[in-house]
């Protein structure tokens, strides 16, 4: 059996070139997590990412507003929690997962 997704995160997500750089330190999340992105982007473009990261989902969008992709992230995710991100953005080792424990602690 798996384990429950404890955090979702999601972005709009256009620029792959920057997309090792944000899930690359995600391995060493210590809580179950996924990353949720969604765009426009080719299956051509996503294919390396989902088959290096297994924690990796892309949704295909059309070429819409931000906010929309957002909202097809979210409803995608299965996470307890949900986390905004961007695809420009670097985590540092286990972020993730200490912030999780650190909510939990204080009661959500």
């Amino acid at each position: 059996m798996e384990e429950e997704i404890k955090v979702s995160i999601i972005a709009s997500a256009v620029r792959p070139q920057m997309w090792e750089t944000f899930l690359e330190p995600l391995k060493s999340t210590t809580v179950p997590f996924e990353v949720v992105f969604g765009g426009p982007c080719t299956e051509e473009q996503t294919r390396p990412f989902l088959e290096k990261y297994k924690f990796f989902k892309y949704i295909k969008t059309e070429n819409i507003k931000p906010s929309q992709v957002y909202e097809a992230a979210r409803v995608n995710a299965v996470g307890e929690t949900i986390h905004w991100s961007a695809d420009d953005c670097e985590y540092s080792p286990d972020l993730i997962g200490k912030s999780y424990r650190r909510w939990k602690e204080i009661n959500d």
